[in-house]
């Protein structure tokens, strides 16, 4: 089953969408040993990115059954980690909720997240 993850990138000292170019956003699922690269995207204009994948890679040999994975996004600029987001744990995709029994979207936003990231100047 595909299913789309997003989220938004401001940058913290101005509150502006972080929308440099050549920012690649890389969404992981974190387990107990080797965390799993589902997706890669680049930040548009707005500083989102979307990320479309298969639910199934979320299993992997650390985690065979997983179904909800632990997601956290990493930015970088040529080749360099500038910033790990916090890790969303249990990202429900699939399974009715255990309140209110509605299905949850397949769709999810993560967050928006507030990054240091250096304003270059010109001179």
């Amino acid at each position: 089953m595909m299913v789309k993850v997003s989220a938004r990138f401001l940058h913290a000292g101005t509150g502006l969408p972080l929308a440099q170019p050549h920012i690649e956003a890389r969404l992981y699922d974190h387990d107990p040993i080797s965390d799993d690269l589902l997706a890669e995207a680049v930040l548009d204009g707005s500083g989102e990115a979307h990320w479309l994948f298969d639910l199934s890679r979320v299993r992997s040999k650390d985690s065979p059954l997983e179904s909800q994975p632990d997601l956290y996004v990493e930015l970088s600029q040529e080749g360099k980690v500038f910033f790990q987001s916090p890790v969303l744990h249990n990202v429900n995709f699939v399974s009715p909720d255990e309140v209110t029994g509605e299905n949850p979207a397949r769709t999810q936003e993560l967050d928006t997240f507030h990054v240091d990231f250096p304003v270059k100047r010109s001179t």
